[in-house]
């Protein structure tokens, strides 16, 4: 049970071995499908879609290798035809336990991220094998799943989950959540596009591209902490011609109320610029591309991009990967340029996201997994999310400066010191 289970194929992974257990744990037998896939997006799905003649049962479970580490699913849809072989729809063992898992009212006050973590899987069969925020946030958590709980708590901090199962002979012998800023791996991988590669839809996000760009911290008025930071590189390349032979910049803005401290602001401010001085590009892949293999969710992989005079180059990371386990192969991957490298950026929109959410629709829940989703993939930075039935009550934007608009005007969530209803 500690092997690996699979078969190297070039850096990928043909999974052989698939193994079934009652929802109560008891062993039953080694599946053999005729096939299976497995896709994924950071923070969200994660899903086995697996067709078998073997009869399994609604909350069966599946354990089986990916190539890097055991995963376990959970029976939760089953199509059952003429031919003998039956299609089993699989959700991720954390996702279908810890969404039936409820907590009532939950008051925690200023709490660390290991603590928010450990309170939501109370309860559980999950304990807590990571927490990587870092300070203290206002955690509350009430008429909610554990599940949801866990989403608040990496929205809150601006991280990113996976499961992590330790394995006895008999099975899973423990299972535990970590939580980082960051899944995946930053290779060497290498992924070129130009014209006339098959197989590919680029998609050029219309956010603007900046050269330049103002800081903003805490206070107001002239007493307000200000910097500025230039990209000459940038300026060169993405500028506007003066019209006197020179350039001029294309400028952003970044705030952070929070931070009283300039170099800090400084620091944030230039990280801001860096991830806007490129165009955001997502890209989908549906066939397997040879330079893609072995690629994980999350990973960060070099682009680069001939479409653009000169050619551009990116960092872009995948947020969701569809493979076929039969052999081994990536069949889809869709990778997008990275927007935001500071997830106090993700912990202020997924807070503005769920404030207003709930003042306007009551669909907080939802509102904020979806903006939390956008802005950690990197694959979106200006998505809207629709409020309310038929969108009657309004649209959220995830603006440049990674705050939230709500109908196009920012949503300022109040905080010691400054005034009601901004």
């Amino acid at each position: 049970m500690h092997g690996t289970g699979g078969v190297r194929v070039g850096r990928e992974v043909a999974v052989t071995k698939f193994l079934a257990y009652s929802r109560w744990g008891d062993p039953l037998f080694r599946l053999r499908p005729k096939a299976a896939r497995h896709l994924a997006e950071i923070n969200g799905e994660d899903t086995l879609e697996i067709s078998c003649p073997a009869t399994l049962a609604k909350g069966d479970r599946i354990l089986w290798f990916d190539g890097w580490r055991w995963r376990e699913h959970v029976v939760n849809e089953i199509e059952q035809g003429h031919s003998g072989s039956a299609r089993y729809v699989c959700e991720s063992s954390l996702v279908n336990e810890l969404s039936q898992a409820h907590l009532r009212r939950e008051e925690l006050g200023a709490s660390g991220c290991a603590e928010a973590l450990a309170k939501a899987l109370e309860g559980t069969r999950w304990a807590v094998e990571e927490a990587g925020g870092q300070g203290e946030k206002d955690v509350s958590f009430e008429a909610q799943s554990a599940y949801q709980a866990l989403r608040d708590v990496a929205g809150l901090w601006g991280l990113e989950y996976e499961p992590v199962l330790a394995l006895s002979p008999s099975g899973v012998a423990s299972r535990s959540v970590r939580m980082v800023p960051q899944i995946g791996r930053r290779g060497g991988v290498r992924f070129s596009y130009g014209r006339g590669v098959e197989g590919v839809r680029k998609r050029v996000l219309d956010d603007d591209v900046i050269t330049a760009c103002y800081g903003y911290g805490d206070g107001s008025g002239d007493e307000r902490l200000w910097c500025l930071v230039e990209d000459s590189d940038a300026l060169e390349r993405w500028g506007l011609p003066d019209g006197r032979g020179g350039m001029l910049h294309q400028v952003g803005v970044y705030e952070n109320r929070e931070c009283s401290d300039v170099e800090r602001l400084k620091d944030e401010t230039l990280a801001h610029l860096r991830a806007r001085s490129v165009p955001s590009v997502s890209y989908e892949v549906d066939i397997p591309y040879l330079t893609l293999r072995g690629v994980q969710l999350g990973d960060v992989i070099q682009v680069v991009d001939r479409d653009f005079s000169p050619e551009l180059r990116l960092e872009a990371r995948v947020g969701a990967v569809e493979r076929d386990l039969m052999t081994g192969e990536t069949s889809r991957a869709t990778f997008g340029t990275v927007t935001s490298v500071l997830p106090d950026v993700l912990a202020r929109a997924y807070t503005a996201a769920r404030t207003a959410a709930s003042l306007v629709g009551g669909m907080a829940g939802s509102i904020s997994d979806q903006i939390a989703q956008e802005i950690t993939t990197g694959q979106v930075n200006a998505g809207q999310v629709v409020i309310g039935a038929e969108g009657s009550a309004g649209t959220l934007t995830v603006g440049e400066d990674g705050g939230l608009y709500y109908n196009g005007r920012k949503i300022v969530i109040e905080t010691e010191g400054q005034e009601a209803g901004q």
